[in-house]
């Protein structure tokens, strides 16, 4: 079963009592915006998820798996990539692969699960449909027998 971030990200928010709109500030994004957070399934910001964390004390890589991997964020050199030798700068562009290689597996899982609900969603309108038309075809019916003199 796919974890929803969301979920966990509220349910950690409003077991630790926190205030939504000084939250956000803190964070520096709007209240709103942690509102939206609420109801998405995958939240591709683990950053923000970290200092929301850090804010209201809760260790998201409990429920969250891609926050226990160190290489969710890539490291960026503070002087530049001038300043790294060949072998740093391999390294660097290493873990950045390795993190595009994991966001675009998270992606991927998540067109994969978008895909099984628009097919759900798909067959619920299509038994919509016939039932519709079923309905119709029995109207049709009972008001040709009501007509029908005996």
């Amino acid at each position: 079963m796919q974890i929803h971030m969301g979920e966990i990200l509220e349910k950690a928010i409003r077991k630790n009592r926190t205030n939504i709109t000084a939250l956000a500030k803190r964070v520096n994004c709007s209240r709103q915006h942690i509102y939206d957070l609420f109801e998405e399934d995958y939240i591709p910001d683990l950053q923000l998820i970290e200092k929301i964390g850090k804010v209201i004390k809760h260790d998201f890589s409990e429920e969250i798996a891609e926050l226990k991997n160190p290489l969710h964020t890539a490291v960026e050199p503070k002087e530049g990539y001038e300043n790294l030798t060949e072998k740093e700068q391999i390294v660097l562009l290493e873990q950045k692969y390795k993190l595009l290689e994991q966001r675009y597996a998270g992606l991927m899982e998540r067109y994969r699960l978008l895909q099984e609900k628009t097919e759900a969603v798909e067959e619920n309108n299509h038994l919509l449909r016939t039932t519709i038309k079923l309905m119709k075809k029995q109207q049709r019916k009972k008001s040709t027998e009501k007509k029908k003199p005996t």
